[in-house]
């Protein structure tokens, strides 16, 4: 060896001690930049145990740690080669696990796929390291391009969810929670989130721990379950305190913008969706861009300020998505009450409104915009079948996850789809509930449009029959319900029957606030 090989080994080897001391202070940025110092040296020592493609794995996982997805990711992909050129499927493998829990991201696709590359390499010796890949491989798929990219393992996530390994086991949940997004599958979520914390609380590991946690932040606002929220929220944010990585900071902040938001804060909201995009800029990801994104363009349309800027991304954002995609547009256009634009992408979107994957969480929140469409330009038709596939979530809120601003509960927007319908009974009870929920989870903003639409249909006079409406007229004339049955040829008992729906119907508990009601229409 000489003296100058020396040096280097010496060099690399104190670099990778530091960068490991580094690591367990949590300061990854640091460990990142020794470790590439060690990479840049290891050409230049002598054979060792040491090897680059390790170095490279190690140096992506700490770069991934530091909130950097994008050169995590040019690691994996360096020790990617190496592994092709050598055949070595366990290095391989290990690349294709570095990175976890990116959704709106180019790099998950491509995480996909260097799993089926790796699969591929590895054969049934390494058992560990097949299971993980195999639940990786479902947990990257796409509920945008088909059903098979879930199904091509099916048990995978089952298999990796009971293995003794607990990184084996935690990717495994990450397969489970991607394979039950939709909305209908919430308890499933639910219950994969509490075995994350699980094992992390047995484990001991902070990323199992958060990762269980912010499930079951996603599933519980879905429910409107808010006191629960802000309980797992206060343990989430200590635990990510500790973790110390960027990734985690931003996921907070936008948690807190969507908690705020529900309440109508929408100022102090968007300062915690402007600091997640600050913090995210050197990720180069496109994930808190888009979810910022959502979040301005959701508080233009509520308050009418910024739309033009929101049409102006939000078009850019969706030029290249399918049709049934373009809803959120279609919601921003109609926010500024562009009918004749809104009725043109409206007939181009609705014969693709079923091709939206149930699966896709954002399903229920395009759903729920498209019945605000359905309602602008009165398409009965489609409010239809809407509102049958919305039912079954009426005690839901419209929300796709914990990052995801809402748009209320479900119920509001049943309410006016039965009202659109002509079925103003139902209307009614839809709006009651909606209150009920939105006052559940402190959304003012959200009950206080349901009361407001309850109120139109009380002025409408939709709300009550016909028969119901003459009673009320004779009410308010002062009559009693003896002569109101003289005069409708009725019994008195049917009066009262009459007359006790009218109440419960107009929300009120007064002849009196009957015959203001009765009233107020008149005029």
């Amino acid at each position: 060896m000489t003296a100058w090989a020396g040096r280097s080994a010496g060099h690399m080897q104190a670099a990778i001690r530091a960068a490991r001391v580094a690591s367990a202070r949590r300061e990854y940025a640091e460990a990142s930049a020794l470790l590439c110092t060690a990479i840049d040296l290891v050409d230049e020592t002598p054979p060792s145990p040491i090897r680059k493609v390790d170095l490279l794995l190690e140096l992506a996982r700490s770069r991934f740690h530091a909130g950097n997805v994008a050169l995590a990711w040019e690691a994996c992909n360096a020790a990617a080669d190496i592994a092709r050129e050598t055949g070595d499927g366990p290095a391989m493998a290990d690349a294709a696990v570095v990175i976890r829990g990116i959704t709106n991201s180019p790099v998950k696709a491509q995480v996909h796929a260097l799993c089926l590359e790796a699969l591929a390499l590895l054969d049934d010796s390494d058992p560990v390291r097949c299971a993980r890949v195999r639940a990786q491989l479902a947990a990257t798929g796409s509920v945008w391009v088909s059903e098979r990219y879930f199904d091509l393992d099916s048990e995978a996530d089952t298999a990796a969810m009971t293995a003794e390994d607990p990184d084996t086991a935690f990717l495994g949940f990450h397969a489970r929670h991607a394979r039950f997004l939709g909305a209908e599958h919430v308890s499933h979520r639910l219950a994969v989130a509490d075995r994350a914390v699980e094992l992390g609380r047995r484990k001991g590991t902070d990323e199992y721990l958060a990762w269980g946690l912010l499930w079951r932040i996603d599933a519980l606002l879905q429910l409107g379950r808010i006191v629960e929220v802000s309980a797992e929220l206060e343990v989430l944010t200590s635990i990510a305190n500790r973790m110390r990585e960027e990734l985690w900071t931003c996921r907070l902040e936008l948690i807190r913008a969507v908690l705020l938001h529900l309440e109508g804060r929408y100022s102090e909201a968007l300062l915690h969706a402007d600091t997640a995009l600050r913090l995210s800029a050197k990720a180069e990801d496109e994930t808190v861009p888009f979810l910022h994104l959502v979040m301005t363009s959701n508080i233009a349309v509520l308050t009418g300020i910024g739309l033009q800027e929101a049409e102006r991304t939000v078009r850019a954002r969706l030029e290249n998505t399918p049709y049934f995609a373009k809803g959120w547009l279609a919601q921003i256009l109609a926010a500024m009450d562009r009918k004749e634009e809104v009725q043109a992408l409206w007939k181009a979107m609705v014969p693709h409104l079923q091709d939206f994957p149930r699966r896709a969480p954002e399903w229920l929140i395009a759903a729920t915009g498209n019945a605000t469409l359905c309602v602008y330009l009165k398409d009965r038709a489609t409010a239809s079948a809407l509102y049958s596939d919305l039912l079954p979530f009426e005690n839901f809120q419209s929300i796709a996850d914990s990052q995801t601003p809402s748009s209320g509960p479900v119920a509001y927007y049943l309410g006016q789809l039965a009202a659109l319908l002509g079925h103003p009974e139902a209307a009614r009870e839809h709006f009651l509930t909606a209150i009920r929920l939105a006052e559940g989870i402190n959304a003012a903003p959200f009950a206080a449009m349901a009361r407001l639409e309850l109120g139109r249909l009380r002025r409408s006079g939709e709300l009550l029959t016909v028969r119901e409406s003459e009673v009320a007229a004779l009410v308010a004339e002062g009559h009693s319900n003896r002569v109101i049955a003289q005069t409708l040829f009725l019994s008195e008992r049917t009066v009262e029957n009459h007359v006790s729906n009218i109440l419960r119907k107009l929300g009120v508990v007064s002849r009196s606030a009957i015959a203001v009601w009765h009233v107020g229409r008149q005029s």
